[in-house]
């Protein structure tokens, strides 16, 4: 796939704009920066695309996702989504860059923020699939962040808190018969399940978001 020619400045949020959660202390400028290196590592076999980073869990300074959104840098890449299971809007913002995922401004990294009733914005989040073969799609509320290893699918907890996994099954890549996960047949109030399919049936899950529609992100100009 040919990537979109938009540079992203690996500072994406400032030291003025972070602040640590349930505390008034600003963040010193070291603290602040975003490490690029952390997203762009190779996937391992079967590695889920869930990251955990110095942001995920932390409060931003802002009281509402538009001030975030008005605070990005030019050229920063970004795109509010709903999804099943929480009433409130999702903000996503990638600091890799956008792709151009057959004509449609894609990601395939990004990080999700939340502004719940009462409280700052929060990072709730992170989600890198390693490289533009895959992008996010939506499917009925579902948000789909999979390899061509790995099928996931993924919600926001009820109160706005988490990004949380509904599904994760992988493949092996090596013997490519050898499957194992979890999966949630509805949404997070399902319970966990064993997947019991076949190599058949995890490509069938993958097909299931083929036709799904991409996440198309915005430029902030």
């Amino acid at each position: 796939m040919k990537r979109r020619g938009v540079q992203i400045i690996a500072g994406l949020l400032t030291a003025s704009m972070l602040a640590l959660t349930g505390c008034g202390d600003v963040l010193s400028a070291a603290d602040s920066v975003i490490e690029i290196e952390e997203f762009v590592q190779p996937m391992e076999r079967n590695e889920t695309t869930m990251v955990l980073d110095d942001q995920v869990g932390r409060s931003v300074n802002f009281k509402t996702l538009d001030d975030l959104i008005d605070s990005l840098d030019t050229g920063t890449a970004y795109a509010c989504i709903r999804l099943k299971g929480y009433d409130g809007e999702v903000l996503m913002i990638t600091d890799e860059g956008p792709c151009d995922y057959y004509g449609n401004t894609a990601a395939y990294q990004a990080h999700f923020y939340t502004r719940r009733k009462g409280m700052p914005v929060k990072c709730i989040g992170a989600l890198n699939m390693g490289g533009d073969t895959f992008c996010f799609r939506l499917n009925d509320g579902i948000l789909f962040a999979g390899t061509t290893t790995s099928y996931e699918t993924y919600l926001v907890s009820d109160d706005g808190d988490k990004l949380v996994r509904k599904d994760c099954v992988a493949i092996d890549d090596g013997t490519k018969n050898t499957c194992s996960g979890t999966v949630r047949a509805e949404d997070l109030d399902s319970p966990e399940t064993k997947f019991k399919g076949t190599e058949a049936d995890f490509y069938k899950l993958l097909n299931k978001f083929s036709d799904s529609e991409v996440i198309e992100f915005e430029i902030k100009e």
